[in-house]
């Protein structure tokens, strides 16, 4: 159905009747626009590669995706169980490997030749490359992992003191000859990730993060301390996207990056209290998925990187990783045998309209006595002016409906937010001549 234009209105009775053309708003995102209606889609949508979508075997659950972009074309691996799966395609169905593991490895893209994904349980190591997945011998067990200046380095648990172990210079299959090895002894814990960010290669230990710096061929070091929380950092939270690092702590969410570590999103900090060990996060395209288990239960949370807005939604822990789709790197989990992207203009910001104000009587004094809205969905609707507000929470199945508002002013504004999926047809204010 189509909105009136604002500038077509009839009176009735003792009111005027504003109709709104939401092609017209001042602002629109997590929606899209369908034949004059404001559509909200799904939060999630099944992924569909060059060789559609990925199956899985019966009773095969992923608790791990891992996706590889190769000269070859997409590779993919997925663990299960204490088993690794193998898909040779960007969709198609994943194969049992016959490799075991104890947990879900952890993984570091590096470069052997060709770019390459390592995968490590702390006791033996794979790579993912173009041609399959192999057992490696000569790249030690590692608990995390990342490449930098040229050389791989891991992370290895249970020494007596922080180790980061580095291979050859353009070899990461030496590690005695050419590699060696760097022991922190500090009271910062385990390093448990690396990350490249602002130019630099980090160290993220259990309590801090630090920065490394290799002068002349790489075997002089520099640590500096870029943050020391009070509280802990998770390991499998850490993520980069644009220059800057992300974290979940068990104090929130923070961000690094202009030099400094800051809060990001502190207001979401109560929600992601006390989160399990096996909390994920990614971020690509501007925006930071996180998904964990918390003591409210299973959240899925998707902040914008400029602070522009988040959307936390309920239900059970996401495996999310990040795939590198044709048109580039895109957040997804595994859920109910399919991979699904987290994804998309209109699911992964909340769903958000505002009006351009309006002054009915040409800045003369008015009274908004009611609203009109047609929807389909679970909505919240806000009228302001500079005399106040007033917001209604609507759960709403096609209908329309009258909001009796009663709000004194010269200019008014109106603003839609969606939290979920639905769609909103028609928009119409009406209005009275203050006495």
């Amino acid at each position: 159905m189509m909105a009136a234009k604002k500038s077509k209105y009839a009176p009735k009775g003792s009111l005027v009747r504003l109709g709104h053309d939401f092609a017209e708003g001042a602002a629109c995102e997590g929606f899209l626009l369908r034949e004059g209606s404001l559509v909200r889609g799904k939060a999630a949508a099944l992924y569909r590669g060059e060789a559609g979508a990925f199956t899985f075997a019966e009773g095969c659950a992923p608790e791990a995706l891992y996706f590889l972009r190769t000269h070859e074309g997409m590779r993919a691996a997925a663990y299960a169980a204490g088993k690794l799966y193998r898909c040779a395609g960007d969709g198609g169905a994943f194969a049992d490997t016959g490799m075991t593991f104890s947990a879900p490895p952890a993984c570091a893209r590096l470069y052997d030749g060709e770019e390459k994904l390592a995968l490590s349980d702390g006791e033996k190591v794979c790579l993912l490359s173009a041609g399959g997945v192999s057992a490696c011998a000569d790249i030690p067990a590692f608990s995390a992992a990342g490449y930098a200046y040229d050389r791989l380095w891991i992370a290895e648990k249970g020494s007596a003191c922080a180790r980061v172990r580095f291979s050859g210079l353009m070899n990461v299959h030496d590690f005695e000859e050419e590699g060696g090895y760097i022991d922190f002894p500090d009271e910062r814990g385990d390093v448990i990730a690396f990350a490249e960010a602002e130019g630099g290669f980090y160290l993220v230990r259990e309590a801090g993060v630090q920065k490394l710096a290799a002068a002349g061929g790489g075997e002089d070091f520099a640590l500096k301390d870029a943050f020391a929380p009070v509280c802990k950092i998770y390991a499998g939270t850490v993520c980069c996207e644009n220059g800057r690092l992300y974290f979940l702590t068990s104090g929130g969410m923070y961000v690094l990056g202009g030099g400094r570590a800051e809060p990001f999103y502190p207001d979401y900090a109560p929600l992601l209290s006390r989160p399990g060990e096996d909390a994920r996060a990614v971020a690509c395209g501007g925006r930071v998925f996180l998904s964990a288990d918390t003591e409210e239960g299973g959240v899925t949370a998707v902040f914008a990187e400029d602070g522009s807005g988040a959307l936390l939604m309920r239900g059970r822990r996401a495996a999310l990783s990040c795939i590198p789709a044709r048109d580039g790197a895109a957040a997804c989990f595994y859920a109910d045998g399919q991979v699904r992207l987290l994804a998309g203009a209109e699911g992964c910001l909340p769903g958000r309209w505002r009006a351009k104000a309006e002054s009915p009587f040409g800045g003369a004094p008015a009274v908004l006595e009611e609203i009109s809205l047609t929807a389909a969905g679970d909505f919240c609707i806000t009228a302001e002016s500079e005399w106040g507000s007033r917001t209604f929470e609507l759960c709403m199945r096609g209908e329309t409906r009258r909001l009796r508002t009663a709000l004194r002013g010269s200019r008014f504004r109106f603003t839609i937010a969606a939290r979920g999926e639905g769609r909103v047809d028609a928009l119409t204010a009406g209005y009275s001549r203050a006495g």
